[in-house]
């Protein structure tokens, strides 16, 4: 399930998790935008993404979210 959130400020949080996430980073992920990707790592497996979050300046946030829509 997509999370969309203003954690910073200035900054706007695009959170994946789980594999009906994949489309839209398929979508988002070559967006030139961000201004980095947090990835969570599952602790017993590390070659195993658990989620990404996509962090853009919050300017953006209008434009995420119709691409969410």
């Amino acid at each position: 399930m997509a999370t969309l959130s203003t954690s910073a400020p200035g900054e706007v949080w695009l959170t994946l998790r789980g594999e009906t996430d994949n489309r839209i980073l398929a979508t988002l992920r070559r967006w030139p935008y961000w201004l980095r990707a947090d990835i969570e790592r599952d602790p017993d497996d590390p070659t195993r993404c658990l989620s990404i979050t996509l962090v853009a300046d919050q300017t953006y946030e209008a434009i995420v979210r119709d691409i969410l829509k």
